[in-house]
Formats: structure tokens, sequence, C-alpha cells
């Protein structure tokens, strides 16, 4: 009776995954937070819309709605990972610079630095995931056409890599609960499953929980730690051209 008022901001990418885990477990993380903190949820405002583009936090209506009661009421707007509030650098920045987003890995009074570092990174990671599945579907619109079989093995290539995308940022996703579930790294792998499963929650494809599938989470959460380490030490190696392309704020400080 004695907490404070907040409301909760989910967000998914597209329709399809509007009803499925992504919400569920954004949620599940604001709900294991949120009263540590001394807030109780009590509004809810679920969106499906991409978060990629200068203006897409002013396009969205519901995230809309929840800015407008958060100036009303004074009541915060949890998130559950700075990339779930959008993938523009700037326009995410200045909304905790406000004082009104707390998000459950940084916490209330996060340092500034460190949330423009992580939006710098969700709008990086947006923009890899978009290029490829683009670059993926013009390959595959080509074969129609030339039947290559080099154009084939690109194509391929281009999917592949999308898809490791995507389930890098399924298993981000994950990986914050296994933390909370496990933090001392001692459970067993089938431990953490229990759990998970006792939780509610499923798989990305609607399983339950098992060693094999907890083992997954954690080895694609390790390898997006690595390729983001990878990108930025061979990134000198590359001419300003290159670089912006990989970066588009690359040279502008």
């Amino acid at each position: 009776s004695h907490m404070k008022q907040a409301v909760a901001y989910l967000r998914v990418s597209t329709d399809k995954q509007l009803d499925g885990h992504g919400m569920d477990l954004q949620l599940q993380r604001i709900r294991d937070y949120a009263p540590s903190r001394g807030y109780r949820i009590s509004k809810i405002y679920r969106e499906s819309q991409s978060g990629r583009g200068h203006d897409s936090i002013s396009n969205r209506p519901k995230l809309q709605e929840a800015i407008a009661r958060s100036k009303t009421t004074g009541q915060p707007i949890f998130v559950s990972r700075v990339d779930r509030l959008g993938r523009h650098e700037e326009s995410v920045s200045e909304l905790y610079r406000n004082g009104t987003i707390i998000d459950v890995d940084n916490g209330p009074g996060a340092d500034q630095a460190l949330i423009d570092v992580q939006a710098r990174d969700a709008e990086r990671l947006g923009n890899i995931i978009s290029r490829t599945t683009k670059a993926a579907l013009k390959r595959k619109k080509g074969l129609g056409l030339l039947g290559n079989k080099k154009n084939l093995s690109e194509a391929q290539r281009k999917g592949a890599q999308a898809n490791r995308l995507r389930a890098h940022g399924r298993a981000e996703e994950f990986a914050p609960i296994i933390r909370t579930i496990d933090p001392d790294r001692k459970k067993t792998k089938k431990e953490i499953a229990d759990a998970l499963n006792e939780r509610g929650l499923r798989t990305d494809r609607g399983r339950l929980w098992n060693p094999s599938n907890v083992r997954r989470v954690l080895n694609d959460v390790e390898k997006i730690n690595r390729q983001f380490i990878a990108e930025e030490d061979s990134s000198d190696e590359l001419s300003f051209e290159e670089r912006r392309e990989k970066d588009p704020f690359w040279g502008m400080f």
C-alpha cells in the first residue's frame, strides 16, 4: 500500500510478435524488478512498431500516451531494456535526460554516458539487422530472374546472418531473467530450465525449457558479446568510408 505507482512500456518490432514471448518476457522482468525499487505497475502500454528512425518515438501512439501520463502524474516509465524504448540514439538518450525512464538493466538514476553508449549500440544493431535482412530479400528477388548459383550462395549467407542476429536479439531478452534466477552461476542448466518453466515462460518457439535450449541462449549471448568486441577491434583497419558505413556516427565527435 506504500508503493509508488509507475507505468510499464513494452515494445516488439512486428505484429507477429505482439502476443508472443517478447512482451511476456519484458513484463516479467519489469514486474520482478519494480517492487525492489518501491514501485507498483499501475498501467501497461503495449506496442508493436519499429524503434528505428529519428521520428519513431513521436510516431508511436502508445509510447506517447505513456509519456503524457508520466508528465501528468509524475509516474516513471519502466522498460525492460534500453532498446525496447527505441533504436535511435539521440531520441532515446533525450528521454532518459528528462528523468522519466527506468530500465531494469540500469535502474533509476543511471549514468547518462552509459545510457548513451547502450542507445548507440541498440541503434547500430538495429541498422545491421535491417541491412542484412534487406540484402537477403533483394538477393532472393534477383534469384527469380537470374538463377545464378553464386547469387544463391550469397543470398543464403545474408539470410543466415540476419537469422543469427535475430537469434541474438531473442537470446538477450532471456539472458537477464536467467541471471536473476542464477546470479552466482551455480545452478545447473536443468535447474535454470525448471525455474523458467515455473514462471510460465517459453522459448521463442513456444516450447518448454530444457538444459539444451538454456545452453543455446547463453552461448548466443556470449557470441554477440564477442562479435561486438571483434567489430571494435577491427574498426581501426577500415578506411573512413568503410568505418562510416558500419557506424554512421563515427567521426562526428
